[in-house]
């Protein structure tokens, strides 16, 4: 069941990133949607910052909530903590670096395009939206896919229509797509909060450092594969926003839709089989019916 909702969901979104597409090259041009990849690069080499904390929650909500819940809980209030504050940090830094970004890094061939306001949006866009995929894993870690899942079609779905109304009828630029963006991406990580601590409970204490050892220590294997995803999927459109037109990396972008999207298809299985592998150590059948399958 959550392989299959995690298919439908992804299927959705494809099937919506295809549909948008066009309507963003003939509404908002070639430069505006270089500067939509742009702001994924960003939001991608951010990842590393992550240091591999949402991954790890999500294991130890599989692995020890049934048998310690209050220590579970602080621990994912901790790293929820951590989690919004550097989100903060990097939205800030953003904003700050939005002039000398716009200046000295972004060669743009559209004159039209306020790009310093751009950039400020970008960070506000990351501020808000960069907690999403930590609740997205806390959900993952219970099992809770399908409602995780139900959430991402839904607000995935709204955030479409508003978009299509927003860019066809208001003519606002690629502005009018950030807006659209901080907007409805707030209101999912928002909705995705309330959805796993309402089904958890919630606590307003911190985890002791011995409780965050065992995190510690996982994250620092994952935030290495991080960085090396980082180099391998980001480094061309890195390249590109530096030496090339903005619209440039918009056709790059463009051309890199298809293959991305059918690299995301493996997704669906491996985040519905990872909360399970929790018991591989310990449970000689459940290893057996994995390596079956």
């Amino acid at each position: 069941k959550d392989i299959l909702s995690n298919y439908v969901a992804q299927i959705i979104n494809i099937f919506l990133r295809f549909f948008l597409v066009p309507l963003y090259l003939l509404k908002l041009g070639v430069s505006a949607y270089g500067f939509i990849g742009f702001y994924f690069s960003i939001e991608s080499i951010m990842v590393f910052l992550d240091f591999g904390m949402g991954v790890t929650s999500a294991k130890i909500l599989a692995e020890q909530y049934n048998e310690k819940p209050k220590s579970t809980l602080r621990i994912i209030r901790s790293v929820e903590f951590i989690y919004v504050l550097i989100s903060f940090i990097i939205g800030v830094i953003i904003f700050l670096l939005s002039g000398v970004i716009s200046r000295n890094w972004l060669v743009v061939d559209d004159l039209s395009i306020n790009v310093e306001k751009i950039i400020i949006l970008m960070a506000i866009l990351l501020t808000v939206s960069w907690p999403k995929s930590l609740y997205e894993n806390f959900l993952i870690g219970r099992k809770m896919i399908i409602q995780k899942n139900v959430i991402n079609i839904s607000l995935n779905i709204i955030r479409t229509l508003v978009m299509i109304y927003t860019v066809v009828h208001l003519s606002g630029g690629i502005e009018s797509y950030f807006y659209v963006m901080i907007a409805t991406l707030f209101f999912e990580t928002v909705i995705l909060r309330i959805t796993f601590f309402q089904k958890m409970g919630r606590t307003f204490n911190f985890a002791s450092f011995l409780e965050l050892k065992p995190l510690l220590k996982y994250t620092s294997g994952v935030g290495f594969f991080s960085i090396l995803s980082l180099i391998v999927f980001q480094s061309d459109k890195i390249f590109i926003s530096k030496f090339m037109p903005i619209s440039a990396l918009g056709i790059y972008n463009t051309s890199s839709v298809i293959p991305l999207a059918m690299f995301s298809l493996i997704y669906p299985i491996t985040s519905a089989i990872f909360p399970r592998l929790v018991r591989m150590n310990s449970d000689s059948k459940a290893k057996h019916i994995f390596q079956e399958w």
